[in-house]
């Protein structure tokens, strides 16, 4: 499967996506990426939680190459 992106917008605004790829029953987020205006907002991990329940949802289980995506997949 090719790449996928969830783009997230607020007030008919995109302010980032996150791409992942989806390859043997694993989810690999790839990047993720909030506009520099609407950072230190939470809209990283809103886009990291939606690609987890993307997986959730496709039976998948969740890795990353993001160092963004790492540090939420960890819990720090």
């Amino acid at each position: 499967m090719g790449k996928e992106t969830i783009n997230l917008v607020i007030r008919g605004e995109e302010v980032g996506y996150i791409s992942f790829v989806v390859t043997n029953g694993v989810l690999e987020i790839k990047h993720t990426v909030v506009y520099s205006e609407f950072r230190k907002r939470g809209y990283g991990k809103n886009l990291v939680d939606s690609a987890i329940d993307v997986a959730k949802s496709r039976n998948l289980t969740v890795t990353s190459s993001c160092s963004y995506a790492d540090r939420i997949l960890s819990g720090k």
